[in-house]
């Protein structure tokens, strides 16, 4: 079992919005984007009351947000880290709000959960005009 590494900072406001930031690959892409610039965002200017914790899969991840608070939780499988690693530290953690913005939510979460669906033009328009 990989041991769990604590959160990068010990004092939390009352309220926290969890993001779970696997997703924050070293390709770059539309996603990792996403959820890069969503993150800092956050918690560059958090709501009154709230703070914000990405939850990421591994240290290096760090590096694409500085400044934000984060909890790694080593691991490479990704349905291990969504649905065994994450849940169970988000249970212990316990944040007000969790933010998956790679549209998964863990089996077994138990917290209040806002999931992002990327990419859902094609089911509209499954064939363009024109398109090879």
């Amino acid at each position: 079992m990989e041991p769990i590494e604590p959160a990068s900072s010990t004092s939390s406001p009352p309220a926290v919005l969890a993001v779970l930031a696997r997703g924050l690959s070293e390709r770059a892409g539309g996603v990792r984007e996403y959820i890069a610039e969503l993150t800092r965002a956050l918690a560059a200017d958090p709501p009154a009351g709230w703070g914000v914790r990405a939850y990421l899969s591994s240290p290096a991840q760090r590096r694409l947000l500085p400044g934000v608070e984060t909890a790694v939780l080593p691991g490479r499988n990704r349905l291990r880290w969504d649905h065994w690693l994450a849940p169970r530290r988000l249970r212990a953690d316990r944040p007000s709000v969790v933010l998956c913005p790679k549209g998964v939510v863990p089996l077994g979460l138990g917290r209040p959960a806002l999931v992002t669906l990327h990419d859902l033009l094609y089911f509209r328009l499954p064939a363009r005009p024109g398109a090879p």
